[in-house]
């Protein structure tokens, strides 16, 4: 691990499958599912280079810092400090001692609550605190406002879920003393344009405290560029360890600010008559401090610097979109924070049902299932990958059927039963250019780009983007051109007509242009997901279904009732064979939507004497008809077949 305060920052592609396998919990099962976790929110889960070094300084490096004077002691302390630096580079402090080790967070924001307030807020004064915020950073200020007699006023969020700015002015005067606020809302993910609200704030004087524990993992930060006085974030949710946080602050206001807790390392000397304290950031790091956790902290974020920024951000937008679409589509569900560019987190709640059970019916669902698997090993349990349903099977209906009533009497558990889905495709059919200029300004610097494409069905025998840059002259940089490519192979998991996704799919980039201060990788790739859902929506989209290749061993006297009923599933019969036996092979091809329950229909109609097999052939168009009533249950665009 390198000790000095130098750090170099490389970037790999934001390879998705990767990741995941740096994650070793990742690959834990669940109630026999594979993990699905989406509770980064509260806290994140670490990957392996995070745990490996949390391990090696247990085993081999485990002495207290800054007091010792052998050899581990120093070394953990060279360690300790390097992390500091690193952390300082990262959220780009102007010197690492502006960098605070605390508890968490919470410990951060109550530390500049208890030690600005205890010298700079009296009675009378006032502090202004966002609607938005954790309760980590508002019930800190309701505690010193009334320890000191001063006033907290709330500055609103909209029913979209953005922060009120333009109330701001209304609420500041001269005696406003602290204006805390989020960079990201930890429930709504909005994030406030913090700009006009720390300019208003210096303005009447006051300190601004930025609460980053989402914005630092949702965006990254730049304090000196952000201007704020005060800044704090949690490890935990950074892929460190619990018990370990950074509380930023401008050197002088550090300096000027007595110590919030005594003892340990904040002390440069004691005595019975005068004890002196160490200068910043020591000062505020009293106690053995968590040097593992600091240490970690630091080899996160050498573990998220690795990772080009506007990949990651894309990736999470990309996210954000598939699950609000998704989402969007369930009757009585609603979604709290809808501004156009919040981060990558989702609230929302379903009508008539209580958050807890909500979570509980999920969880215990799994519980139910998992223990009736144990007992009975004629019943499995799977989850769908395509689909994301929970599908059950057994020796047939009845069985499934008393499987059922059994979640219901002893779990507990109400479910609604149905057919499996379907896993459809979507498709266009005839080409389609045109124009796309994604453009963005909300004060500073802004977002912008401008593409011309042709969108059409890719050649024959080509699956996935097939993608051809005719772009000349410099109009669009070449260092943009890897980016528009990545955004439609990014939209095509996402169909126009109900979100399902696109085996193959032609995009020739033709032309464009570019600003030289606001284009970006980013801009370009969120241009290029526009453009794929404007254009394919002209194309002629058409939904494909997957068809079966069946074959049926049955009876010779049998064979007309099982090729009659092949018929009405809209089912193909390609050929007949016979077997030594002197049975009948039916062969034929069959959609998938037309074969729930085939097997307990072909058992009745043969008297139980015929068998068969099912295997997956391909994806074909299905008729308009049956496309409006796969997309009217699903609440798809049927205006666009």
């Amino acid at each position: 691990m390198p000790l000095s305060g130098i750090w170099i920052k490389y970037s790999v592609m934001f390879d998705v499958e990767k990741v995941r396998r740096d994650f070793p919990i990742l690959g834990v099962r669940v109630y026999d599912k594979p993990l699905v976790y989406l509770d980064s929110g509260a806290t994140a889960q670490k990957p392996e280079c995070v745990i490996e070094t949390v391990d090696r300084l247990h085993r081999e490096s485990n002495a207290n810092i800054h007091r010792g004077v052998h050899f581990l002691s120093e070394e953990a302390t060279e360690m300790y400090e390097a992390a500091r630096a690193r952390i300082a580079e990262y959220i780009g402090a102007e010197a690492r001692e502006e960098v605070v080790f605390t508890a968490g967070a919470t410990a951060s924001l109550n530390t500049v609550a208890y030690a600005w307030c205890e010298r700079f807020l009296r009675a009378g004064d006032n502090i202004v605190v966002s609607e938005m915020e954790h309760h980590s950073n508002i019930v800190p200020w309701q505690l010193v406002a009334e320890r000191k007699g001063a006033e907290i006023r709330v500055l609103p969020f909209d029913e979209e879920g953005r922060l009120m700015t333009e109330r701001l002015p209304a609420l500041l005067d001269a005696r406003t003393r602290v204006v805390a606020v989020t960079q990201a809302s930890n429930t709504l993910g909005t994030r406030p344009d913090l700009r006009p609200v720390i300019d208003e704030a210096h303005r009447v004087g006051a300190v601004v405290v930025v609460d980053g524990c989402q914005g630092v993992v949702h965006g990254g930060v730049d304090v000196k560029a952000l201007d704020c006085d005060f800044y704090a974030f949690s490890g935990h949710k950074l892929y460190a360890p619990t018990g370990i946080g950074v509380l930023y602050g401008k050197r002088d206001l550090l300096d000027r600010m007595p110590p919030f807790l005594s003892g340990g390392d904040m002390v440069d000397r004691v005595s019975f008559e005068k004890t002196t304290f160490a200068p910043v950031p020591l000062k505020f790091e009293a106690g053995t401090a968590n040097f593992v956790g600091a240490i970690a902290l630091g080899e996160a974020v050498r573990y998220v610097r690795q990772f080009d920024a506007a990949e990651v951000e894309a990736h999470e937008r990309a996210l954000l979109l598939r699950a609000t679409e998704g989402l969007e589509r369930i009757p009585g569900l609603r979604i709290y924070g809808t501004t156009p560019d919040k981060c990558a987190i989702v609230s929302f709640n379903v009508e008539g049902v209580h958050p807890y059970d909500m979570g509980m019916i999920l969880d215990k669902l799994g519980i139910a299932l998992g223990k009736l698997a144990e007992e009975d090993p004629t019943f499995t349990v799977h989850t769908d990958e395509d689909s994301g349903q929970t599908v059950i099977s057994g020796m047939g209906e009845l069985h499934l059927d008393i499987i059922v009533d059994r979640l219901r009497r002893e779990f507990k558990v109400e479910c609604n039963q149905g057919r499996p889905q379907v896993t459809y495709k979507e498709a266009i059919t005839k080409p389609v250019e045109l124009r796309e200029v994604f453009k963005k300004q909300t004060g500073g610097r802004g977002k912008f780009a401008d593409i011309i494409v042709e969108i059409g069905p890719a050649d024959e025998g080509v699956t996935g983007l097939q993608f051809e840059n005719q772009v000349k002259g410099g109009n669009i940089p070449k260092e943009f051109i890897p980016s528009v490519q990545k955004g439609f192979q990014t939209a095509m998991k996402n169909g126009v007509l109900a979100g399902y996704p696109l085996d193959s799919l032609k995009v020739v980039l033709k032309d464009g242009s570019f600003h030289p201060v606001d284009s970006d990788q980013l801009s370009f790739e969120i241009c290029a997901i526009q453009a794929y859902k404007n254009a394919c929506a002209k194309a002629g989209p058409v939904l494909t279904e997957p068809i079966m290749k069946l074959e049926v061993v049955t009876p010779e006297e049998n064979m007309g009732d099982v090729i009659g009923d092949l018929n009405k599933r809209r089912g193909q019969v390609e050929g007949m064979e016979s077997s030594r036996s002197g049975a009948r092979i039916v062969k034929a091809k069959v959609p998938l939507a037309e074969m729930f329950g085939y097997v307990t229909a072909l058992r009745t109609i043969t008297s139980g004497r015929a068998t068969s097999s099912m295997t997956y052939d391909h994806h074909a168009q299905v008729s308009s008809s049956i496309a409006k009533a796969v997309l009217e249950e699903v609440k798809g665009r049927v205006d666009l077949v």
